[in-house]
């Protein structure tokens, strides 16, 4: 009942943000927006987003490997795409998560432990690496007062965060007994050429959605420097993953409004460059299609 009434309120949060903002937005202004838009652009973005997802199937896959577990490069893009499609599709922001974390774990006879791993250190590299970029955008884009704000205290609670993690590893001692397998397996990941491998492919993937950012703006002729692209999809990323809506509905769009408006641009253009942004991803998620029907015939032939 609890888990009912929390996933209601979060919907109703993020669905009551979106109608505030399309209250505040044209229908006239989507279509003109809409007819004067280059969608090479669009494709590009598309392209682009599809790629970096097979780049961050390999960063899953040198994870993996660190962690022991045995499969191709092709079934951690299948399973890459599988996750798309369930974060995409269901009503929640760790469905595609579980569905890496099962089907890795069925692939080897380990404990779940392993595969819960390497799905979390695949997560917590990318969001370290949007830390880097919003670090670069503070530095080199002044922008409003709260924007630097928050990117204070993205900034200062992840490096606390990351100093506590280095002097938890110096420091066996301190991890309780029933933590030492979990420490171990971590501790396997912590090896210096893993942790330059994954670290560069996460720096290529959201340097690719950054670029995407800046396809869609093109796509809709918006003047925004490229230096704020380095905060404006952090941020949005970091807030859109706080678990106070269901997918980050509303909070992306109400971001995007909020850090565009610096650029006179208005809430209808920043609510559609969202949308925008969302289809990339449906598009891109939707080849997630494949590996699902395969594995449902898989299921119907055992």
């Amino acid at each position: 009942m609890k888990k009912k009434l929390k996933f209601y309120i979060k919907l109703f949060f993020g669905i009551g943000i979106l109608v505030f903002l399309f209250s505040r937005t044209s229908v006239q202004e989507f279509v003109n927006l809409l007819g004067s838009a280059n969608y090479i652009f669009f494709v590009f973005a598309v392209v682009l987003y599809v790629i970096g997802q097979v780049i961050s199937a390999q960063k899953w896959m040198i994870i993996s490997q660190r962690l022991q577990f045995e499969n191709t490069f092709r079934r951690y893009i299948n399973l890459y795409f599988l996750g798309m499609f369930y974060n995409m599709f269901l009503p929640t922001n760790i469905g595609g998560d579980i569905i890496k974390v099962t089907k890795l774990k069925d692939d080897k006879e380990f404990s779940i432990k392993r595969s819960i791993i390497s799905v979390m250190s695949d997560r917590i590299t990318g969001a370290c690496v949007l830390v880097l970029f919003i670090l670069s955008g503070f530095l080199f884009y002044n922008s409003s007062r709260i924007i630097n704000i928050v990117n204070g205290v993205i900034i200062l609670s992840s490096l606390s965060g990351i100093a506590f993690f280095v002097y938890i590893m110096k420091n066996e001692n301190l991890i309780p007994e029933k933590f030492k397998n979990v420490y171990d397996l971590i501790k396997l990941l912590c090896e210096k050429k893993c942790i330059f491998n994954i670290t560069v492919l996460s720096l290529i993937f959201h340097l690719f959605l950054i670029v995407i950012h800046y396809c869609i703006a093109h796509m809709y002729n918006f003047n925004i420097p490229f230096a704020y692209y380095l905060l404006l999809y952090p941020i949005t990323a970091i807030v859109a993953s706080l678990p106070l809506s269901i997918n980050g509905i509303g909070l992306k769009e109400f971001v995007y409004v909020y850090m565009l408006k610096i650029f006179e641009i208005d809430t209808s253009e920043a609510v559609l460059f969202a949308m925008t942004f969302n289809m990339v991803i449906l598009f891109a998620s939707a080849l997630g299609f494949i590996p699902y029907i395969s594995r449902d015939k898989k299921t119907e032939q055992n």
